[in-house]
Order: structure tokens, then sequence, then C-alpha cells
């Protein structure tokens, strides 16, 4: 593993700023060193390896001056305002089970679908670049994302691909979810002893 790091480390050396192959070797250089994390624990791989994806999402991210860099820049503008979306998918699910239940199954798939073009498929356009398929991938919707189930959206239509390649997870704050993650290492290095008598 360690030969392996110092040649990722290599590979991205020979790419420059501003180089096609930089994000991607950015990306290696962070598997290699999440991967060695989760076998050997060491903290500082994950911190690196977690500035090293963000620095690969940059370059698909264009500057905000408003908030130095914002990757919500590059989707596309929703005919409607999230919370306009949020609203009306809440009082679609109320209504689930009422006679006019193949109208609102209709307008439902239409918010998934709206959802997709505008959301959730250039994210997994620029995610399918960086992990490989079968990669978990954390939601941590704020505000009125929170009331949309981002799993759910997809194109609803033949032959398409929507989130099948990835696992779908949400976690309410990414603190939450660094601290769950830094738990598991800490169980992992406890020695744990079972007796049964």
């Amino acid at each position: 593993m360690p030969d392996n790091i110092e040649q990722l480390r290599a590979a991205l050396g020979a790419c420059p700023p501003g180089h096609s192959n930089q994000s991607k070797s950015l990306n290696n250089l962070a598997s290699g060193l999440r991967g060695r994390f989760e076998q050997q624990g060491v903290l500082s791989d994950l911190d690196e390896a977690i500035d090293l994806y963000r620095a690969a999402l940059a370059h698909f991210c264009k500057p905000d001056l408003s908030s130095k860099v914002s990757c919500l820049t590059w989707m596309k503008p929703l005919s409607f305002t999230h919370n306009e979306l949020a609203h009306e998918f809440q009082s679609l699910t109320k209504g689930a089970g009422s006679s006019d239940q193949q109208l609102g199954a209709h307008k439902i798939v239409d918010i998934l679908h709206e959802l997709w073009e505008h959301i959730v498929s250039p994210i997994v356009k620029v995610l399918r670049d960086l992990i490989p398929r079968g990669s978990r991938i954390w939601w941590c919707p704020t505000a009125a994302f929170a009331l949309l189930p981002l799993h759910a959206a997809g194109p609803y239509a033949k032959k398409s691909h929507n989130l099948s390649h990835f696992y779908i997870s949400y976690t309410p704050t990414l603190t939450t979810l660094i601290r769950a993650r830094q738990q598991v290492v800490q169980d992992i290095s406890i020695p744990h002893f079972v007796a049964i008598g």
C-alpha cells in the first residue's frame, strides 16, 4: 500500500494545475489514502483524503465571490423554487390513497423527474468520474431539500440510468457523519472480549 500511495502522489505531481487529468489524479490519491485509512486507521490519511476530494470537486465548481466556491452554480435553474417543489411534494403525499391517486402519482413522478434533471443528475455526472460504481453517496439536505426524496429522483424513462450505480444514505449534519466515522475507527482499535458462561 505505501508504494501505491507514492505512485499516486507521483502521478498527481505530473499533473500541474490546469492539467486535464489533475482532478482524476487528486481523486485517485484521495481514494488510496482513504483505503489506507480504512486498513490502518491513521486519521491524518483521512484528513488528507478529504482535502484531496474537495480539491478534486473544486475543478467542477465555478467561483462565486459571495461564498468562495459554490458547486450549485453549475446546476440548471429550476422551473420553480425548491420551496415550492417541497411544498407540492408534501401536499401530494398527504393525499396518497385518495380517489385522485392516479393523478397524484403522475405529479409525484413529475417532481422526481424535476429533481433529477436540475439537482441530482448534475451531481451524479460529476461523481461518476470521481468515485467507483457501488460507492456510497451521503446526502446532507438542508432547508426545503430535507423534505424532498433525493434518493428517489430519476429520469423515469426507458433505458435511462438513475442512482442505481451508488448506495444512497442521508445524514442530518456533516458533523454527525464525521463523528460516526471517527467512532468506527475507535471501535476497531479497541480490543473486544466476549465471555459466554
